[in-house]
C-alpha cells in the first residue's frame, strides 16, 4: 500500500490502525497478572523504538498539505510513545530504568509503584494521540460509489468509524445484524453506540427484530448502549453520526456499495445534530447497557 496516495481520511484511519500496533507492547505489560519486571519495560520500549522508524515517515505525510508541514503537531504526534523522548510521559519511567541511572549499591525501582506509574501513563499517551491526531484537518467529500463495491464503501465508511472518539449514533429504519459485525466489531467499547431503527418485520429481516440476539450481547459489552425503536414516520434517510460530524448514506451501511452509494459528509451545526436528538428521544429503548 502507498500510504502516500491515500487521501488524508484514510491516512488518518491507517494511522490510527498503526498506533495501536504500535502501542501494543504497552498494552501487553498492563495485562501481565504480576507487575512487569524492568526487563518487560526494556524489552516492550525496544519494540517500540524499532516500529517508531516507520510510523514516523507515514505521519509526517499525513501532516503535509502540499509544501507546507503542520510540524508542532508532527513532532508530538511522533514523541508522544517515544521513551527517550522529553515529550513522552514514558520518558519519567525510561529514568527510572535506565541502568546508567542506577547506580552501585542503589536500590531497584519499586515494581507496584512502577506500575501504577506507567498505567497512568499509558493512558495519558493514549489521550494525547487522539488530541494531537484529530489536530491534523481531515475534508470529507461527497463521493459516488459505483455499483459492485461493497469492499471499497466498507473501507470508506471504517476510516469515518475509526476516527470516532466518543460517539456513533446510526439510524436506519432496515438495520441489519451485519452493522455489528462490519462496524462495531473492533469499536472501543467505552464509545457511546445509539442504534436507531424501525421494528422491523416477522420474518426478521431487518429492524429491531432481526437484530435483538446479537443487540442484547453487544449492550453487555459496550458501556453506553442503546437500541433504539422509532416509527417508520419518525426515520426516512440512513444518517452515521460519529462525534459532531453527521454523514449521510443513500444505502444501508450492510449494504453499501453493492449498488451505487453515495457517502455524503451533511450539515453538522447544532440545529442538525437537535434533529436527529429529536428523533432519538422520541423512540423506545429496547437495549441498553
Amino acid at each position: 500500500m502507498n500510504f502516500a496516495s491515500l487521501d488524508k481520511a484514510e491516512q488518518k484511519h491507517q494511522l490510527i490502525m498503526d498506533w495501536g500496533r504500535l502501542i501494543a507492547p504497552l498494552d501487553d505489560l498492563v495485562c501481565m497478572v504480576k507487575p512487569p519486571t524492568v526487563p518487560h519495560y526494556h524489552l516492550a520500549f525496544a519494540r517500540i523504538e524499532t516500529d517508531l522508524r516507520s510510523f514516523h515517515d507515514r505521519i509526517y505525510q499525513f501532516a503535509t498539505f502540499g509544501d507546507v508541514v503542520i510540524t508542532t503537531v508532527a513532532l508530538q504526534l511522533e514523541s508522544v510513545a517515544r521513551p527517550d523522548s522529553g515529550y513522552s510521559p514514558l520518558f519519567p519511567i525510561s529514568q527510572r530504568i535506565n541502568p546508567l541511572n542506577l547506580g552501585p549499591g542503589s536500590a531497584p525501582p519499586d515494581l507496584d509503584d512502577l506500575y501504577l506509574t506507567f498505567e497512568a501513563a499509558l493512558a495519558d499517551i493514549k489521550a494525547r494521540f487522539y488530541t494531537y491526531i484529530n489536530m491534523i484537518p481531515v475534508e470529507w467529500e461527497a463521493t459516488l460509489y459505483q455499483a459492485k463495491t461493497p469492499f471499497t464503501v466498507y473501507l470508506r465508511i471504517m476510516d469515518a468509524v475509526a476516527t470516532a472518539q466518543r460517539r456513533i449514533d446510526y439510524f436506519d429504519r432496515y438495520l441489519k445484524e451485519d452493522f455489528y459485525q462490519l462496524y462495531l466489531r473492533h469499536l472501543d467499547r467505552s464509545i457511546a453506540v445509539r442504534l436507531i431503527t424501525t421494528h422491523g418485520t416477522a420474518t426478521k429481516d431487518y429492524g429491531v427484530e432481526a437484530v435483538l440476539t446479537v443487540s442484547d450481547r453487544c449492550r453487555r459489552e459496550f458501556a453506553d448502549y442503546r437500541l433504539v425503536e422509532v416509527s417508520y414516520k419518525e426515520i426516512h434517510g440512513r444518517m452515521l453520526r460519529i462525534d459532531d460530524q453527521i454523514f449521510n448514506l443513500d444505502s444501508g451501511a450492510s449494504d453499501a456499495g453493492k449498488y451505487p452509494t453515495l457517502f455524503s459528509p451533511m450539515p453538522s451545526q447544532p440545529p442538525d445534530h437537535r434533529i436527529l436528538d429529536d428523533v432519538l428521544h422520541a423512540g423506545k429503548t429496547v437495549h441498553q447497557s
